[in-house]
C-alpha cells in the first residue's frame, strides 16, 4: 500500500527496510550463482522464507500472490490451507470461469492438511480436498447478508485451534478492507481495495448496513484489465455519484479524474467518501485524507 516491507511482518512489526534490502540482496546473489532470473512476487516469497527462518517463527500466515496451484508460495507443506472465496479475477491467468479459478485455487491443498472454504466457494474444492487426502475439509455455511469481516472473524475461529492459538470474539479488519477515517469536518472516508465484481459488491453491502441514510459519493480506479463498466455498474447501484479516477498502477491506470481533485469534489458534495478499485492508490489516498 505504501512500502514493500507490508508484505513481511513478524509479530505485527514489519520487517526493517535494512533486513530487508539485506535478504533480496543475498538472494539475488544467489540467482546470479545459479543462473536464474526470478520474478520480483518470486523474490519477494524467498525473503519473506528466509527471515520467518531468522526469526524462528513458529506459525506462518503465508498468502498466495495469485491463483495457487503455481504460485511461488506452494512449496510450503502446510497445516491448515484455506480459500476463503472465488470470484472471476486474474482471468488471463487463471481461467474465464470461477471453475477453473477454483481449481488453481484448491492446487494448494495437501495431504494431511485441514482444508477451510468459506461460503460460496465452488463445491468441486471439496472433491479436490478428499482426492489429495486431506485430514479435514470444513465448509463455513453462508450467512445471508453477512459483512466481510464477520466473514474473516468465522474463518479465524475455525483456523486458530488447528494451529495452536488463542480463540477470538472481535478482529480488526486488514489495512485497505473497510478501513475507515474520519476528517475534521465529521465526513467519513472508506478506503476499500475491493477489485473484481465480487468485492465491490460485497463492498456496496457493507457501506449499505453501515451508512443507511447518509450521502455517499465514491472514487474509483482500477487497472485496465480489469472489468471496470462491471464494477462501476456495481458502484452506481449504492449512489449515483461515481467519479472515476486516474491513479496509478503497475498494469496502467484507465482514464479519469485526477485522484486528488476527484477526492476535494467528492468532500464537497457527501457525509460519506467511499474510495475503491485498486491498492495502488491507497497510500495517496491515506495522504489526502490525513491532511483534511
Amino acid at each position: 500500500i505504501e512500502d514493500i516491507t507490508e508484505c513481511i511482518a513478524v509479530d505485527d512489526q514489519q520487517i526493517s527496510k535494512s533486513d530487508a534490502a539485506r535478504l533480496a540482496k543475498e538472494v539475488m546473489e544467489d540467482e546470479s550463482m545459479r543462473g536464474v532470473k526470478l520474478s520480483a512476487f518470486d523474490r519477494l516469497t524467498v525473503v519473506a522464507f528466509r527471515y520467518f527462518r531468522e526469526r524462528a517463527v513458529a506459525t506462518a500466515v503465508v498468502e498466495c500472490g495469485m491463483g495457487g496451484r503455481l504460485d511461488s508460495t506452494n512449496i510450503v507443506h502446510p497445516t491448515v490451507c484455506v480459500i476463503t472465496s472465488v470470484a472471476l479475477d486474474h482471468m488471463r491467468f487463471l481461467g474465464d470461469t470461477v471453475e477453473e479459478i477454483a481449481r488453481e485455487k484448491g492446487g494448494i491443498f495437501k495431504g494431511g492438511a485441514h482444508v477451510i472454504l468459506g461460503p460460496g466457494t465452488p463445491a468441486l474444492l471439496d472433491g479436490m480436498a478428499t482426492e489429495v487426502g486431506a485430514a479435514t475439509v470444513t465448509r463455513l455455511p453462508e450467512v445471508e447478508g453477512e459483512l466481510y469481516r464477520d466473514t474473516a472473524l468465522r474463518l479465524a475461529r475455525l483456523v486458530l485451534p488447528l494451529v495452536g492459538g488463542e480463540a477470538v470474539e472481535e478482529m480488526q479488519s486488514p489495512p485497505c478492507r473497510f478501513e475507515m477515517h474520519a476528517d475534521n469536518d465529521g465526513r467519513r472516508y472508506i478506503l476499500d481495495a475491493a477489485h473484481n465484481p465480487a468485492g465491490v459488491a460485497a463492498l456496496c453491502r457493507a457501506v449499505r448496513a453501515q451508512f443507511p441514510a447518509h450521502r455517499v459519493a465514491v472514487v474509483f480506479s482500477a487497472a485496465r484489465d480489469k472489468p471496470i463498466a462491471e464494477m462501476a455498474a456495481e458502484l452506481r447501484r449504492l449512489t449515483p455519484d461515481v467519479t472515476q479516477a486516474r491513479g496509478w498502477t503497475l498494469r496502467g491506470s484507465a482514464d479519469g479524474t485526477p485522484l486528488e481533485v476527484a477526492l476535494a469534489q467528492a468532500r464537497k458534495r457527501a457525509e460519506v467518501i467511499v474510495i475503491c478499485g485498486t491498492f495502488e492508490i491507497m497510500g495517496r489516498a491515506r495522504e489526502l485524507v490525513a491532511a483534511w
